[in-house]
């Protein structure tokens, strides 16, 4: 609370540029603090929230022991609590008092993809295993936002 450094890591960079700043604090008058990042490669960024809700069917070719699945169907993603600085001007027609600040908008973000998967249910004695990769594409992306493509492994186990 000092200001103090607590760690010094030396860098080389081009020019003895840095390209990150220290994590800070914001906090808006409005809602919960954000951590704030800030790089040459990502720009300006805080940690937020998501969740994705896919809803899917599948359907399974009738084999032995074995049966291999295909599935298609949509997958809702919620992005909230994101710090945008879009709507911020950072330049002003009359020079500014120092100090001055540029606040971010907090924002929230939805978006809907389809989905298709494939992937395996076998039976290990009293539990079916369910392995499985799914692809996601999220039809708008912002350069803010996760991947509009995704491809994720699933487990599930049924009983």
């Amino acid at each position: 609370r000092t200001g103090e450094p607590r760690w010094k890591i030396p860098r080389q960079t081009r020019e003895n540029e840095a390209p990150y700043s220290t994590p800070c604090v914001f906090q808006p008058k409005d809602g919960p603090p954000a951590l704030i990042f800030n790089s040459e490669a990502h720009g300006i960024s805080a940690v937020g929230r998501s969740w994705e809700f896919p809803v899917s069917g599948q359907y399974h070719l009738s084999l032995h022991s074995i049966r291999p699945y295909v599935e298609g169907g949509i997958s809702f993603n919620h992005l909230s609590n994101v710090y945008s600085f879009q709507s911020a001007s950072f330049f002003s027609p009359v020079p500014r008092q120092l100090p001055f600040a540029i606040a971010p908008t907090r924002t929230s973000f939805d978006r809907v993809g389809g989905l298709f998967g494939i992937g395996l249910d076998f039976k290990l004695h009293v539990i079916h295993v369910t392995p499985g990769f799914r692809y996601t594409h999220y039809g708008e992306t912002r350069y803010w936002l996760p991947a509009n493509n995704s491809v994720d492994f699933l487990v599930g186990f049924t009983f």
